[in-house]
């Protein structure tokens, strides 16, 4: 019995032990290549690089943006978040490189812990503070990762740059300290610089971290190499405003990685790395001379009209916007946002800027603000008037008298010598009522064209889109048809003639943007050519808008005689800013029309009430026009610029404060010579 046992038993062992040498020839012969392989893997990572973003240039090649070589202090993720699994890795490794217990290992890893924030604080200084505040927004943003995911992602098992823009010198400092260091890293990186700070900052725009939003849209979480070098990661840039996000994919560039391989107790060895493609190169119409020029004389021209008028606003320049636009390409040659910001200084003034309620200095006013636009819609006006079918028809030797006022309803509405105490205009033909900004002539033709006829010709001339398709932040105008009315307005009485009246003087729920209006008076110098403006000269694709309305030239040139009599002619609203207060522009025949616009007032301190002073602070003074060479003869065809300005929350009108900037605007374009010689 016991014999048999020992067989069975001997047997069993005998069995088992031909099955670990069938299983250890396997592992050995069959399947040991493979298996070395793995354990190869397992020892090797793949790190992915940022990308690198390209250039933005102006018109003339000068960099307006570009990303700078420099490198990144890495922290492990675990790290930050003392991940257990992680630490007790950690100790085991210093004790088993040091050849000490667990419980030295443990105080060697406090020490290292403790001056890894220590030097990083010292070489990147910065303040304690400020990184244990990064290390919580990096942790925030991997958890909010893993919240949409459902499940761990790689991010928990990456390191992630918390000091940026480190140059060669820190960099090299933290490398020979790594070794004392706790999951710690350092990398190649691109820091973002903007050469020019403040200058066309609303245009350039901005870059910002990617968020959990961004990656929820454009994280694929691809498993192959190619497929997570095309994604969007933590940590990654992205453009937020402006041109750097209209152009973010021809921007954004391809992403390099790096294939490291781990060392016990040591940095990991680089086996080979590809740093990638830069992105694209974006060159814009702006010239950032001209850009530069016409911010200065803003700030320059208003703060002296604040400071002789005795503004709320000290000697300060007045908030406001300007463009200039090319005749006849339709190139944006600057685009003007007061007040601006240093693009290089924006994270750091985030909260500032974005509480600043009434300077608004993040808001691009050039095509996102939607302004009444006052008298300067009148030479719109004026098209719709002529080219509508009435009986009898309008023509620019049709006359309307003006008495100072006017009976719509029952209502008396009033031209603009009426609060300045003089009688009316008398009898006016189109040429006079553009010369004097007469109300009543204006009253007159939007009453017989009607809302419905007037707004259709605002439409025309591109104020029912937005001014320009590559900046994202650019608004439609406010154009209120029947339609607009029914779904901005509902229950409103629509049609009334007292609202079409309101519309052809630029007021009621009538609004656009400077840009909208700069586009406006390029339609007039080329004889009724719409053309949408550009902005990207190279780079991606927008769409532009080009239409002939139609407009007889006998029309045109009425309408541009008038416009230039407003400048050129004793008793034209801009005459005195062009030729008595300033000097006059050799070589240049300008056109323009000045307006005043009444807004709603700002509520300056905040209180959600309008005292005294406030209630005063509600004009909007405008300046629109065009300039070509000295002819003598049709403007139509011509090269030269149109320009428009608008000056916030003033008090004496646009031939005051807005015309002075305008007159050296293109005084500025002549010299650098947008408007040719004669």
């Amino acid at each position: 019995m016991y014999k048999r046992r020992m067989v069975i038993f001997m047997g069993l062992v005998g069995v088992v032990f031909l099955v670990v040498v069938a299983r250890l020839g396997h592992l050995q012969l069959i399947a040991g290549a493979s298996y070395r392989r793995q354990a190869a893997a397992a020892l090797r990572s793949i790190e992915l690089l940022p990308t690198r973003r390209g250039e933005i240039l102006d018109r003339k090649g000068r960099i307006l943006a570009l990303d700078n070589p420099c490198y990144q202090f890495c922290l492990d993720y675990r790290f930050l978040t003392r991940d257990a699994k992680y630490v007790l890795r950690q100790k085991r490794r210093i004790a088993l490189r040091n050849g000490v217990s667990m419980l030295r290992a443990a105080e060697i890893y406090r020490d290292r812990q403790a001056r890894t924030w220590r030097l990083a604080a010292h070489i990147g200084d910065v303040s304690p503070q400020e990184l244990r505040d990064r290390a919580q927004s990096i942790i925030r943003r991997v958890r909010r990762i893993r919240d949409i995911v459902g499940t761990d992602v790689r991010e928990q098992f990456q390191t992630h740059p918390v000091l940026v823009g480190l140059d060669e010198a820190a960099a090299t400092q933290f490398e020979a300290k790594l070794d004392d260091m706790i999951g710690a890293q350092v990398r190649p990186g691109h820091m973002r610089w903007y050469p020019r700070g403040e200058t066309a900052c609303h245009v350039i725009g901005l870059t910002g971290e990617v968020g959990s939003e961004d990656l929820r849209r454009k994280g694929s979480r691809g498993e192959t190499l190619s497929e997570r070098l095309d994604e969007y990661l933590a940590g990654d840039t992205i453009g937020r405003m402006g041109i750097e996000k209209s152009c973010e994919a021809f921007l954004r560039g391809q992403r390099g990685y790096r294939k490291l391989k781990r060392r016990v107790g040591k940095a990991p060895e680089v086996l080979e790395q590809r740093l990638g493609e830069p992105g694209g190169t974006v060159r814009l119409a702006i010239d950032i001379e001209l850009q530069e020029i016409l911010t200065q004389l803003f700030c320059e021209l208003t703060a002296q009209r604040n400071a002789v008028t005795g503004s709320w606003r000290g000697a300060r320049p007045s908030n406001g916007a300007a463009a200039v636009v090319s005749i006849p390409e339709g190139d944006v040659l600057a685009l003007v946002s007061i007040p601006t910001y240093d693009l290089n200084t924006y994270g750091k003034r985030f909260d500032e800027l974005r509480d600043a309620s009434v300077e608004l200095p993040l808001l691009n006013r050039a095509v996102t603000r939607r302004y009444p636009i006052g008298s300067t819609a009148k030479p719109i006006t004026a098209v719709a008037g002529l080219e509508t079918r009435l009986q009898p028809p309008i023509t620019p030797q049709t006359r309307f008298t003006c008495h100072g006022r006017i009976r719509v309803g029952n209502t008396h509405l009033h031209c603009w010598t009426h609060s300045h105490g003089m009688p009316g205009h008398g009898a006016l033909d189109l040429v006079g009522a553009l010369m004097h900004s007469c109300n009543v002539y204006f009253y007159s033709v939007g009453r017989r064209v009607g809302l419905e006829q007037l707004c259709q010709w605002f439409a025309r001339f591109g104020f029912a889109r937005p001014p320009v398709a590559s900046l994202p932040a650019a608004v439609s105008g406010h154009v209120p048809t029947r339609r607009w009315l029914a779904q901005h307005k509902p229950g409103y009485r629509v049609a009334r003639p007292f609202d079409a009246c309101q519309v052809a003087i630029g007021q009621g729920f009538l609004g656009a943007t400077p840009l909208h209006v700069a586009s406006a008076m390029a339609t007039i110098a080329r004889g009724g050519v719409v053309v949408t403006p550009r902005l990207v000269l190279r780079g991606p694709t927008f769409e532009r808008h080009q239409e002939d309305l139609g407009v007889p030239a006998a029309h045109m040139t009425a309408i541009q005689r008038g416009l230039y009599k407003v400048v050129n002619e004793r008793g034209g609203t801009a005459y005195k800013a062009f030729h008595v207060t300033g000097t006059p522009i050799s070589g240049v025949d300008v056109y323009g029309k000045t307006g005043t616009s009444t807004a709603t007032p700002p509520d300056l301190n905040g209180d959600n009430r309008l005292d005294a002073r406030e209630r005063r602070l509600k004009e909007m003074s405008w300046f629109a026009g065009f300039a070509v060479p000295r002819s003598g003869g049709s403007v139509t065809g011509r090269r030269g610029v149109s320009v428009a300005v608008v000056v916030e929350y003033t008090t004496g009108g646009g031939s005051r404060n807005a015309a002075p900037v305008a007159r050296e605007a293109i005084r500025a374009c002549r010299e650098m010579g947008y408007i040719p010689d004669p």
